[in-house]
């Protein structure tokens, strides 16, 4: 008799590299989850720690260890964890976070409640390197927020929070871009923003943890150039909006500034916003009322 292997419910996938020390509270926080009907694939991405001991160590059947043997980076890591999903949904998870008991339940039930979202994340608590609180990251809740959020270089969705539908991965051939090392989500969700309805669970459901290591801290400033270019081609390829350089430079100064950026006016940067309000109303992008608020609110801020 041939065996055949049943389809699980959901494919998490995590990449990891060389963060031994945090691993097992990331894995333990997965294999405990109140919803065990899925596979765990993990992508060690050329660790020089004990990280692949580790995973062995658990032994779970549910387990799946991929090995790219020397370092390609998160998002080819994540393109090949994508690729070997075989669930109905595809959840994220980092090596150093810790997810919620109950976090897929809450995820499974809200996108069966609502059938047009193709991504969903929620929001999280930081903790430190000890596991402690730090404090509650908020995160915008709907759709047009969401996508709002993006075009004021929000990354909108904490990244290792979300749930895919995997039908959805294949049906616009969902990939992160491979030039793209830094800032690989804010990449993701921008490049498919048109094709794909976003939410956000107005609860926290996984502990992202700030250390030394992590990428929101040791490279901050890389990240923030590259989410810039994302950005660039955001405005100009899927927003389809005209701006010269100097207008995208004082847009990034309120969304995404750099302590090296030339100073900017408040003459630049109310000019700049009357003339997004002004678009946005022609061209119907955003909600025009939602829109002012934002823009006048990430103005004030």
């Amino acid at each position: 008799m041939t065996y055949i292997k049943r389809i699980p419910l959901i494919s998490v996938v995590m990449p990891t590299y060389n963060t031994a020390h945090f691993l097992p509270y990331a894995i333990n926080s997965i294999l405990k989850q109140t919803v065990d009907d899925f596979e765990f694939i993990i992508i060690d991405d050329g660790s020089s720690d004990n990280t692949i001991e580790i995973v062995k160590s658990f032994g779970d059947h549910r387990i799946t260890l991929l090995e790219n043997g020397v370092n390609k980076g998160i998002s080819y890591s994540l393109n090949l964890g994508f690729s070997h999903a075989k669930g109905a949904y595809i959840a994220r998870m980092d090596n150093d976070d810790v997810s919620e008991i109950n976090r897929f339940q809450e995820q499974l039930d809200h996108m069966n409640q609502n059938p047009i979202l193709d991504i969903c994340g929620t929001q999280s608590y930081h903790i430190d390197k000890n596991g402690t609180i730090i404090r509650e990251q908020k995160r915008r809740i709907n759709n047009e927020e969401i996508q709002l959020g993006l075009f004021l270089g929000d990354t909108s969705l904490s990244h290792p929070t979300i749930m895919l539908r995997r039908k959805s991965v294949e049906k616009y051939n969902i990939q992160y871009d491979l030039t793209s090392t830094y800032a690989e989500d804010y990449g993701l969700y921008c490049k498919y923003s048109s094709l794909l309805q976003f939410s956000n669970i107005p609860k926290p459901l996984i502990r992202y943890r700030i250390h030394e290591g992590s990428v929101s801290v040791n490279n901050s400033l890389l990240q923030r150039i590259e989410a810039r270019q994302i950005l660039y081609r955001h405005l100009s390829d899927i927003c389809n909006m005209p701006f010269t350089q100097e207008e995208f430079t004082v847009h990034c100064s309120f969304c995404l500034p750099i302590e090296t950026d030339p100073i900017v006016t408040v003459d630049q940067k109310h000019h700049w916003g009357e003339r997004l309000i002004v678009w946005n109303r022609k061209e119907l992008k955003f909600n025009p009322e939602i829109f002012e608020i934002q823009v006048n609110k990430t103005w004030q801020k």
